[in-house]
């Protein structure tokens, strides 16, 4: 059973422009002046502990460079983070290597040693609200409906001159009059699991035209069973980091220097998302904001759609269904 449609993670590949772009859009040279040490090494500034920028960091000190990172959280990780409150490890951000095949995260993931497995996405049990397992020929059944369903829905994706949201394009074709609740339920786990999870939005704000409109790595989605915060540990390390250091302003020079403006802070920052670039942030160049700063900020800001997803963890006092697997979001649902 694969999923429908394989919604686009294409923020993964700014992983890869951020170990392209090191020396340029995150890291920020001092002056020649305060280059100068006992050890001569060029001095960089990494502005933020997420993977990016400690990726990016990682390269800088194999090239030789002086780095710090300077991170306005009280941690590292930015989208990555690991909770073990409850004595296992919870990713409360990132989850999955989405295609092992060419990811630079499955690579570092070899390379640190850092122990990942296979999620099987027909390894699946479903319960209804009465707490009863639905049974496998229910699920294909099911399943079949939800695939021609699918079919229909991008047919009508060609007919239309205008786009419109999934949710309309569902209510446009309808669904079988003769469904029960409890079927109408699980067609409806099919698409939060498939579309609405892996997309961050609901069905209302997603386009029909472009639903499939995505570029993904090959391969098998991958889970972290001892937590993603491996990976983050693995780049960090040996890397200088000061955390609770917000920037509050960069100030670009000539090309030998560049000057940034910090301020330590004692309280929690905002938890936004690590590319989600506030306007209130400053870069300027002789007084003036940079023009190209100013240009990659606003491709930023006008072409992304920023969602937020969030996720709810239940210890529950005694095991619910089968005690095997890696849990995931097909997992154990009830309706």
């Amino acid at each position: 059973m694969q999923p429908l449609t394989s919604v686009g993670y294409k923020r993964r590949k700014l992983l890869q422009l951020g170990l392209a772009i090191a020396g340029f859009g995150l890291t920020w040279s001092c002056s020649q002046e305060q280059s100068k040490s006992s050890t001569n090494k060029p001095k960089i500034l990494v502005i933020g502990a997420g993977v990016s920028g400690l990726a990016a960091a990682r390269e800088l000190v194999r090239s030789g460079f002086e780095v710090t990172v300077l991170e306005g959280r009280d941690r590292i990780g930015g989208r990555i983070n690991t909770d073990r409150s409850l004595g296992l490890p919870i990713d409360l951000g990132a989850s999955w290597i989405h295609g092992i095949r060419g990811n630079p995260i499955g690579k570092l993931a070899r390379e640190l040693e850092v122990p990942i497995l296979p999620t099987d996405y027909d390894n699946i049990e479903i319960y209804g609200k009465d707490g009863s397992l639905v049974s496998e020929t229910e699920i294909e059944r099911l399943y079949a409906i939800y695939e021609k369903t699918g079919y229909k829905l991008f047919s009508l994706a060609e007919e239309l001159e205008a786009d419109i949201s999934i949710a309309e394009a569902v209510r446009r074709i309808g669904i079988p009059k003769n469904l029960t609740e409890r079927e109408i339920n699980i067609l409806q786990q099919f698409l939060d699991s498939e579309i609405v999870i892996p997309s961050g939005a609901d069905l209302d704000s997603l386009s029909l035209w472009y639903a499939d409109d995505s570029e993904v790595f090959g391969g098998d989605d991958y889970l972290f069973p001892n937590g993603y915060d491996q990976i983050i540990q693995g780049l960090a390390r040996g890397i200088d980091v000061k955390l609770e250091h917000k920037v509050i302003e960069i100030e670009y020079g000539d090309r030998n220097s560049s000057r940034v403006r910090s301020k330590v802070v004692a309280e929690d920052p905002p938890q936004t998302p690590p590319l989600r670039l506030r306007s209130g942030h400053a870069y300027k160049r002789g007084g003036k904001e940079a023009p190209l700063v100013k240009m990659l900020l606003a491709n930023l800001t006008n072409h992304n759609y920023w969602v937020r997803l969030v996720k709810v963890f239940l210890a529950h006092l005694t095991v619910f269904g089968k005690p095997t697997g890696l849990p995931n979001c097909h997992n154990k649902n009830a309706f």
